[in-house]
């Protein structure tokens, strides 16, 4: 009873705070400590899911009990029972998620990282669990896959890509409103080459609609929605191809959609370099756009894999059979960079990035510079604006995905 009521009280607590009564930074300050609320909520329910299974209940009893309880589906129970069970093996990390200095989302990326390497690697590890408190959970993953890449040797990364293959899926289930929803499950190499060639083709389809400047325009999930069944052959391509770019490089008329072929790669769809739409300021380097780049640095071959760099822009490290067999197709770029990175200079001869700095941009940045996402959701931003005089220089160029590239032009934002 006495728990009923406490749980009562803090719920008439909650309800009782007078929004109205607070200033922006009042407002700011709440949002923290809902989130803090919220992490120290997610940890008692870990604590609790261990607790069901020490009492003898399996795992699947055990999601389904979250599932019923809390409401979540049966995909986040399942996630949350097996979160539960990995923080149980990491008790720094299920402290600091109690405590509230990490949210469920810091927890899950640690849970994978575990994963891929060991609980008690990722838990001894101060440095990064207070990096992970010290981000945002999306910054926070990406720079826990850098930690697990720089941890796995070319064996576990064969290992890791087995176990995709054998666990690659494709399911379908019932939507919302009578929709048909389908969850796709990819090794990552053919992941990506799936997730670019749907992207580039979705890019265009959003620009020919007019992109941000028309209110009226498909959004870009639709776009990629559209995109896929243009690519599978149920809607016919009806993408325009733009004539003239700007950018010095133009890129020939794609011709018919190829088919696609899991394995050998697809192939790509050349992307033209079309003129950005009026109301952006920014270009990017759509020639490469449809490629699978793989980035690998020289320790990497000095030392034959066994250290180094060798990875997918924002998906992650590979296993080296993969970067043979993909090398049979592949065309290879040098980029050399100093301790500032090559600047390669277009000054303002043109406002689209060419295919070349977008190589070095995906190497760089490896995925939008505020909140890490994918390279493929992303745009070359000029930090100082082409409008105001911002040459098209690699130093004055940074990744931004399609939602901060609108921020920071909304709010005339400077990157430093």
């Amino acid at each position: 009873m006495r728990m009923i009521t406490m749980w009562d009280d803090f719920k008439t607590a909650v309800q009782a705070i007078d929004l109205a009564a607070l200033d922006r930074t009042g407002l700011g300050d709440l949002a923290g400590e809902i989130g803090a609320t919220r992490a120290v909520l997610d940890g008692l329910e870990a604590r609790t899911a261990v607790e069901l299974r020490r009492l003898g209940a399996s795992e699947a009893s055990t999601a389904e009990t979250l599932r019923r309880r809390t409401g979540c589906s049966a995909r986040e129970a399942k996630h949350r029972t097996r979160r539960a069970e990995t923080l149980e093996k990491m008790p720094n990390v299920a402290d600091a998620l109690s405590s509230g200095r990490l949210t469920g989302e810091h927890a899950s990326a640690l849970a994978r990282a575990a994963a891929e390497t060991s609980p008690e690697a990722v838990d001894r590890d101060a440095g990064l669990l207070a990096e992970a408190e010290s981000l945002p959970a999306d910054v926070a993953s990406s720079k826990t896959r850098d930690w697990v890449r720089r941890r796995q040797t070319d064996d576990d990364l064969q290992r890791l890509h087995q176990w995709q293959r054998r666990n690659r899926s494709l399911l379908f289930a019932a939507g919302e409103g009578g929709m048909i929803a389908g969850i796709a499950k990819f090794d990552r190499v053919s992941g990506a080459q799936f997730q670019n060639l749907v992207e580039s083709l979705a890019d265009r389809l959003y620009r020919a609609d007019g992109g941000r400047d028309n209110p009226h325009a498909r959004s870009r999930a639709q776009c990629r929605h559209d995109a896929l069944l243009t690519l599978v052959g149920i809607e016919p391509s009806l993408v325009p191809h733009p004539q003239g770019a700007d950018s010095g490089s133009h890129t020939p008329n794609p011709g018919p959609i190829p088919a696609l072929s899991p394995i050998p790669a697809p192939s790509p769809i050349p992307s033209p370099s079309p003129r950005p739409s009026p109301g952006c300021t920014c270009g990017r380097g759509f020639g490469a756009k449809a490629q699978l780049c793989i980035v690998m640095d020289l320790t990497y071959l000095a030392t034959n894999g066994e250290s180094g760099r060798c990875e997918i822009p924002g998906i992650g490290a590979i296993a080296r059979n993969e970067l043979q067999r993909l090398g049979c197709d592949a065309e290879i770029y040098g980029i050399i960079f100093d301790e500032h990175g090559l600047p390669l200079h277009h000054s303002r001869k043109t406002r689209t990035v060419s295919p070349q700095q977008w190589r070095v941009l995906l190497a760089r940045d490896r995925g939008c510079v505020i909140c890490g996402a994918n390279p493929s959701l992303c745009q070359a931003h000029h930090v100082k604006f082409w409008s105001l005089g911002g040459p098209t220089d690699i130093d004055n160029l940074a990744l931004l995905c399609h939602a901060h590239h609108r921020w920071v032009h909304d709010n005339e934002i400077t990157l430093r």
